[in-house]
């Protein structure tokens, strides 16, 4: 009920205005325990609430206490993690840089070994070459050297021949020397002429005919020899 209500209502007797009163009053007493219980209510579930959100927050102080405790784990990590970049990004740059120095070294080593091999195949093409031709060169030689070798076995055989010819030649030196000895011997004895004598006659008689001998001996051994 407003106050506006009660200030313009009107009563019809004393009496009405008492009961009006009366049940107003009542009506506002069981309204005020209602709302007493309801406060009571209200008041033992604040209290519990209120128990509750302690509890809560407790919980979440702790959680907050844990997480920060994290967040600042992380943080020095994700410091020691940027720090760590920061390294690995600079190690990273130089070792990129090394690489490609190494890269442009391997390109010119490769470019080179290009070059050379072009060289070494012209080379062994060369050598292969100069191989059939030294092959060819080494066939005609050993051809040569076995006509050498037959031409040499046969001058060994001419040799051979050849000092027998000379042991002999100079036997006959030999001979001959002994027969101008004695031809000598024999002119010696035919230029002695001793008239009137018959036994010196004979005797250059005979000389004459040992000095036709040695001749025909001499004359036999230079033909010998001219042959040989």
């Amino acid at each position: 009920m407003s106050s506006n209500s009660l200030k313009f209502r009107k009563f019809n007797s004393p009496e009405e205005e008492l009961e009006y009163w009366r049940s107003t009053t009542f009506e506002l007493r069981d309204r005020l325990m209602d709302r007493e219980d309801a406060l009571a209510d209200f008041q033992v579930q604040s209290a519990e609430l209120e128990m509750e959100l302690e509890k809560e927050i407790n919980r979440l102080e702790a959680t907050n206490s844990e997480l920060r405790a994290k967040y600042d784990k992380c943080n020095y990590e994700l410091e020691s993690l940027k720090e760590k970049y920061q390294r690995a990004q600079l190690k990273a740059g130089e070792d990129l840089a090394s690489i490609e120095r190494e890269l442009q070294f391997v390109r010119s080593q490769q470019e080179f070994y290009k070059s050379r091999t072009r060289e070494l195949e012209q080379d062994n093409d060369d050598l292969e070459r100069n191989g059939r031709e030294v092959k060819s060169s080494m066939q005609a030689m050993e051809s040569r050297l076995n006509r050498a070798m037959e031409h040499n076995s046969t001058l060994m055989g001419e040799v051979q021949t050849k000092k027998i010819l000379v042991d002999e030649v100079q036997r006959l030196k030999d001979e001959l020397k002994d027969l101008n000895l004695e031809l000598n011997v024999v002119r010696g004895r035919n230029s002695r002429v001793v008239p009137q004598n018959g036994g010196i006659l004979r005797t250059s008689v005979n000389g004459d005919l040992a000095g036709e001998n040695s001749a025909r001996v001499v004359n036999d051994i230079m033909a010998r020899v001219k042959d040989l």
